[in-house]
């Protein structure tokens, strides 16, 4: 996985890309944000077909704070995506067909090893996030009848407000 950084103008700033992880094996489908402060890299390391969330915080400047990378999830993990508040991270994944969040300290502390589950038993699919500035809110597909768009809001705390989702569309 390779970060690149852009200015203002869009002139590329890191020509060669800024390696994250050059781990053997399967490294794939990487997702960002930003805090404020750093950068939230995760993705799925998969070297022996054995999934699991990985992350690593960059700085502004492109340093990789966490070269080793941050284990986030285990267990077959796919979908991961991650979403920042002001201060922390929430890194959304998959396990089966149930969702889980994961909260990562500006330090990059995992806050939550086992996830907290916030979708369940519902073929849920494609996790993705947004803060508001008091909550996160996160949008997935779920398959009824058809797929169907739900959301669920979760605290910064990590307290899930919406334990059965809300019907979007």
């Amino acid at each position: 996985i390779y970060a690149g950084r852009l200015s203002a103008d869009g002139e590329i700033l890191d020509g060669a890309g800024i390696p994250v992880t050059t781990a053997p094996g399967d490294q794939d489908f990487p997702s960002v944000a930003w805090n404020g402060s750093n950068y939230l890299v995760v993705w799925v390391d998969d070297p022996f077909g054995s999934p699991k969330t990985l992350a690593a915080r960059l700085s502004p400047q492109g340093q990789v704070l966490d070269p080793a990378g941050i284990q986030v999830a285990s267990g077959e993990t796919r979908d991961q995506s991650v979403t920042a508040s002001d201060d922390d991270y929430l890194v959304l994944w998959r396990r089966g067909w149930d969702l889980f969040a994961t909260r990562v300290s500006a330090s990059g502390v995992v806050l939550d090893p086992d996830g907290i589950q916030f979708s369940s038993g519902a073929n849920a699919y494609g996790p993705a996030g947004a803060w508001n500035g008091s909550s996160y809110f996160i949008a997935y597909a779920k398959l009824g009848t058809d797929w169907d768009l739900y959301g669920t809001r979760i605290t910064s705390s990590g307290v899930v407000l919406d334990p059965a989702g809300i019907p979007i569309a």
